[in-house]
C-alpha cells in the first residue's frame, strides 16, 4: 500500500511483480548493452592516435539526483586517419555534478593534443577515446545489468508467491 498525501493507493501483487520484471529487464538490457559495447571496443577495436580539434566544458544549470545545481559535460571532438582515410569522432556523452573530473578530461584533451583512441576496424568512422573505455566503467555497467536481473527475479518471485514478500536470503 502506498500513501501519497491522501487516500491510500493499493497496488496488487501481480501489477507490482510485473512492474519489477519490466523495470528489471530494462535495467538488464541497458547495462548489458553498455558493458558489451565497452568490452567489444576494448577487445576488438584497433588503437590509433587522434588530434583534438575541439575541447570545451559545457556548464548546464539543472538539478541532478544528488541535488547539485550545475552539471558539467566535457565536449571533445577529434580527427584521425585510419587505413589512409580521414575521419572525425567525438566524446563524451555524459555529464556530472563533479566539475573536477569533467575539467580533467577537457584539460587532458586540449585542442592540438594527441589523444589515444580505439577505432572499429569494421566501421572506421566509429571510434572512442581510449580513456572512455575502462574496466571500471565495464564493471559499473555490468553491475547495473546484474541489479536488473535481481529486480526481475524479485518480480517473478512476487508473481509466483502472489504477495509482496521479499525473496528468501541464502544463509
Amino acid at each position: 500500500m502506498v500513501t501519497v498525501n491522501g487516500p491510500a493507493i493499493t497496488v496488487s501483487p501481480r501489477v507490482g511483480g510485473l512492474l519489477l520484471i519490466v523495470l528489471g529487464l530494462l535495467f538488464f538490457a541497458i547495462g548489458a548493452y553498455m558493458a558489451y559495447g565497452d568490452y567489444n571496443a576494448s577487445s576488438t577495436w584497433k588503437p590509433a592516435n587522434a588530434t583534438v580539434t575541439y575541447s570545451h566544458l559545457d556548464i548546464n544549470k539543472r538539478t541532478s539526483s544528488d541535488g547539485a545545481k550545475y552539471m558539467f559535460e566535457p565536449k571533445i571532438t577529434y580527427s584521425y586517419t585510419f587505413n589512409g582515410a580521414a575521419h572525425s569522432g567525438s566524446c563524451c556523452g555524459w555529464s556530472s555534478s563533479d566539475n573536477g573530473e569533467a575539467q580533467r578530461i577537457v584539460d587532458r584533451n586540449a585542442v592540438g593534443k594527441t589523444a589515444p583512441i580505439l577505432v572499429n576496424p569494421a566501421n572506421p568512422s566509429e571510434s572512442r577515446l581510449a580513456e572512455d573505455v575502462s574496466s571500471t566503467g565495464m564493471l559499473i555497467k555490468a553491475a547495473i545489468a546484474l541489479f536488473g536481473m535481481a529486480m526481475a527475479s524479485w518480480g517473478a518471485y512476487s508473481l509466483v508467491k502472489g504477495g509482496n514478500s521479499a525473496p528468501p536470503v541464502a544463509g
